[in-house]
């Protein structure tokens, strides 16, 4: 597959989601059946069950019209940006992590596309930090942090389902027998791995590098800014006392001396001020010193 070919599998996904949701609203018992993995006998898992189960956006239809929406919105921008075979791949790790990590170490059933919209969310909001939606249609609100404010929530919400379950010592219903509240940590966390598995994509780590460098080109200018008006005061303290009619000292003689005040590259006489902030900084400040001693 070429990386960087749009093959549209966004547009697809996103058909299957719509397709999925109207199977649901038909038959939620058929569609429980035929598309929830909710078993570790692995004779009653039909093997579509391990990607299907993350494709029922299980809400009221006004709120799947809008969550649709925008899922297709981010995936589509995101395919495009990464391309799709790694779109492909992200969405691949994001559905089989959750699905085998429940398989394994339950709980069971699962259902639900928390995990898919939540990755997606994070990995849109982190390439386009600027982008706003209106929540409800009417609250702005960035996308990146509607993304960092999901996934607080989300260890939150594995927090509170183990605080709710009153008996959190019953068997998960994995493969590998666990307790509830074992089973649970563990399923959270394998649900995320592709946002860590894809890390430098999401967050960008030539973007953390301009960053840094933004910070330390800052902190040096900022340094040399300092060094340069140090140096630049002599000249200011000399220029005062020559107009106050003191005597240099042999020091500031020679400092003074050899500075050309007929240097090309100085700006004209009437924007200078020994004073401003602009130019106590400038390279050509001495020169210009000199140069409104001699007039």
């Amino acid at each position: 597959m070429n990386k960087n070919k749009n093959l549209h599998i966004s547009f697809f996904l996103t058909a299957i989601i719509v397709l999925m949701y109207i199977m649901f609203l038909i038959s939620g018992e058929a569609f429980a059946k035929l598309f929830i993995l909710k078993s570790s006998d692995i004779t009653l898992i039909l093997p579509w069950q391990f990607v299907t189960y993350a494709l029922l956006f299980n809400s009221h239809p006004i709120f799947f019209f809008f969550a649709i929406l925008l899922f297709f919105s981010f995936s589509n921008v995101l395919e495009d940006l990464w391309g799709s075979f790694h779109f492909l791949i992200y969405v691949i790790i994001i559905i089989l992590s959750k699905s085998i990590s429940s398989f394994l170490f339950g709980p069971l059933p699962i259902y639900g596309s928390e995990s898919l919209y939540l990755c997606i969310m994070v990995a849109f909001g982190f390439n386009y930090p600027q982008e706003r939606i209106f929540l409800f249609g009417i609250i702005p609100i960035r996308v990146k942090t509607l993304a960092i404010i999901s996934m607080a929530i989300a260890p939150i919400g594995i927090i509170v389902t183990l605080f709710y379950t009153v008996n959190k010592s019953i068997d998960a219903g994995g493969l590998i027998p666990l307790n509830l509240w074992q089973s649970v940590i563990i399923t959270g966390i394998f649900s995320y791995i592709a946002i860590l598995i894809y890390f430098k994509k999401i967050f960008g780590k030539p973007k953390i590098i301009e960053v840094v460098n933004n910070k330390i080109k800052n902190a040096k200018e900022e340094i040399d800014k300092e060094i340069k008006e140090k140096e630049n005061k002599k000249y200011l303290d000399i220029y005062n006392k020559i107009k106050e009619g003191q005597k240099l000292t042999k020091e500031e003689e020679e400092l003074f001396s050899v500075i050309k005040s007929n240097d090309a590259h100085l700006c004209d006489i009437i924007d200078f001020d020994e004073k401003d902030t602009y130019c106590i900084i400038c390279d050509k400040y001495g020169h210009c010193i000199k140069r409104k001693v001699e007039l």
